[in-house]
């Protein structure tokens, strides 16, 4: 056999061993670095385990190059304060969202109900009204994630094809995590410790922001391993602006310390467009928000591992493509803005 032959058939055993190795591999946690894994009791017994090993490490360290994937926002609301149009219209809302789409979003999240500071929960039927119409036609293009803090709104999504549900109440509440478990989708949970999506206070204090919501968001993850629901399906997102705290510069600190939060095998999630903290260096129109917000998603998953999954969740998909494409991004000038 020549060199070639053998060289195929190297490859062959290497991809075969790659492949048993996979099967057998639990479910790998990522929450803390150097967290080792375990392999099933019943893999002891295979033979050439070393082989195994060999692969599963392999596997561990030289997963491909994830690029960040883009969450085009979806408000299917009269009083969102982000971009205030008040789209309500079902067809301005497919045609808004086929937009986002042709913009590059990798994914669309929908929302009903209003989470910004001052509003009312519109309740369960009527969120549902705004975004069922939505989702049933999204769903056949695109990943859908909805943005619902009600488990019957999760519900009925994921059973009209949203494979994202986006949970921005801090609740954890064992409703919310059931219908999840007994499903397909993946949970995004946002650190709030107000323990509400329409509920805001003090939050975190700036000294020690940074260690509560790791402890905030490690807590979260057990809670949601109990229920059932894997760490491959679990994405975190440490929250902003007011769920997270009423000082600003408690934003700019998660931005800048994102690689620092425990993660998952899901991955995290950044949602820092049109926030009122960007306002800390300066008033400014949307465009420049977009721009900003867009400048801030690229800089902070910079050093996250590649193959961690990343999400920025923006209003401008365009925008945000155009940042992570730039040669060189560099998080923006912050702590010498007076107070």
């Amino acid at each position: 056999m020549g060199l070639p032959g053998r060289l195929a058939l190297c490859v062959d055993r290497f991809i075969l061993m790659h492949r048993v190795a996979v099967h057998f591999l639990r479910d790998p946690v990522t929450i803390f670095p150097g967290h080792m894994f375990q392999l099933p009791e019943s893999s002891q017994q295979l033979p050439h385990l070393r082989l195994v090993l060999v692969a599963v490490s392999f596997e561990r360290c030289y997963t491909p190059l994830m690029p960040p994937r883009i969450v085009g926002i979806v408000n299917c609301t009269p009083d969102s304060f982000s971009d205030g149009v008040g789209r309500v219209d079902p067809d301005r809302l497919i045609e808004h969202a086929h937009r986002l789409i042709d913009e590059g979003a990798d994914l669309l999240d929908i929302g009903g109900d209003s989470t910004r500071p001052g509003s009312s929960c519109p309740g369960i039927e009527e969120e549902w009204r705004r975004i069922s119409p939505i989702i049933s036609k999204l769903a056949k293009h695109i990943s859908v994630s909805v943005d619902t803090h009600h488990s019957e709104v999760a519900r009925r999504a994921i059973d009209c094809g949203a494979t994202f549900i986006n949970d921005v109440s801090g609740q954890r509440s064992p409703e919310m995590l059931e219908v999840v478990a007994c499903s397909d989708a993946s949970y995004i949970f946002m650190c709030n410790p107000h323990g509400g999506a329409h509920l805001f206070g003090p939050g975190f204090p700036f000294d020690t922001a940074v260690p509560k919501i790791s402890s905030w968001i490690s807590e979260t993850v057990e809670m949601c391993l109990a229920a059932g629901i894997g760490t491959d399906r679990l994405i975190v997102d440490p929250g902003m602006g007011a769920f997270v705290s009423h000082d600003p510069r408690v934003s700019w600190l998660v931005a800048e310390n994102l690689h620092q939060f425990p993660r998952t095998q899901g991955g995290i999630l950044l949602g820092c467009s049109r926030k009122g903290f960007l306002k800390l260096i300066g008033e400014m129109d949307v465009d420049t928000k977009d721009s900003l917000s867009a400048r801030i998603g690229a800089a902070a998953i910079q050093d996250i591992p590649s193959n961690v999954p990343t999400y920025l969740r923006v209003h401008n998909v365009a925008r945000q493509r155009e940042a992570l494409e730039a040669p060189q991004v560099t998080m923006p000038e912050w702590r010498t803005v007076p107070r």
